[in-house]
């Protein structure tokens, strides 16, 4: 394949930025469905919902995934700029730990829904979507 040309990729959380690169495409899963970045992208701003950022260097390669648990993405025709909560190669996710997340959350949004703080099952029911994300992410 002739070469595609690049975009200006940095994925940044408040600790560090942890990805900068140059790739084909990026593959963003914003709050209304995952959308792709390429080379002359309309501007777009969406929020993330948690999920998987894919990389792609090449269209032929494989992806390098990125764990989100929020955030936004900023993109135009020659950059995507995704300001994420947290992010963590999806190669890093220990399934175990996620499993027991999810578990923890359950329990969470089950004491939640048994009071009357709306704001605390507000908080239970994100960190369920989180940890269930995680999960799915980690295979």
């Amino acid at each position: 394949m002739a070469d595609a040309p690049l975009i200006d990729l940095e994925l940044i959380t408040p600790e560090a930025t942890v990805l900068a690169a140059t790739p084909e495409m990026v593959v963003v899963p914003g709050s209304e469905g995952e959308f792709g970045v390429l080379r002359d992208h309309a501007p777009v701003l969406s929020s993330l919902r948690p999920g998987v950022v894919q990389v792609h260097a090449t269209f032929d390669a494989e992806p390098e995934c990125y764990f989100v648990t929020g955030g936004f993405t900023e993109a135009g025709p020659a950059h995507c700029l995704i300001l994420a909560d947290a992010a963590v190669p999806v190669s890093e996710i220990d399934v175990e730990a996620a499993d027991r997340a999810v578990a923890e959350a359950e329990e969470a949004v089950r004491e939640a829904g048994a009071g009357t703080d709306e704001a605390a099952r507000e908080r239970a029911d994100r960190v369920l979507d989180v940890a269930t994300a995680r999960r799915a992410a980690a295979g």
